[in-house]
């Protein structure tokens, strides 16, 4: 099973996106802004859970460098 990588997904249209990849049985690694924000991504969750797939999510913001190069690293165990 291979993997992708879903920029600001608790947006709407990364919502989606993350819900197509997961149905078609990729794992999913989603950045989001803040990961103590929990309640804006428990949608993906209970997603990944129905679905049977996985999300990992990561701290990464367009308007830093900062959470980038561990959004882009080969996943552990996927």
């Amino acid at each position: 099973m291979s993997h992708r990588l879903v920029t600001g997904a608790t947006g709407f249209v990364a919502g989606h996106c993350v819900r197509e990849l997961l149905e078609h049985g990729y794992q999913v690694r989603a950045t989001v802004r803040d990961l103590d924000a929990v309640d804006r991504r428990t949608h993906l969750v209970e997603l990944a859970d129905r679905l049977g797939g996985a999300v990992e999510f990561v701290q990464a913001d367009l308007t830093a460098d900062d959470g980038w190069d561990i959004a882009h690293a080969a996943p552990a165990g996927w």
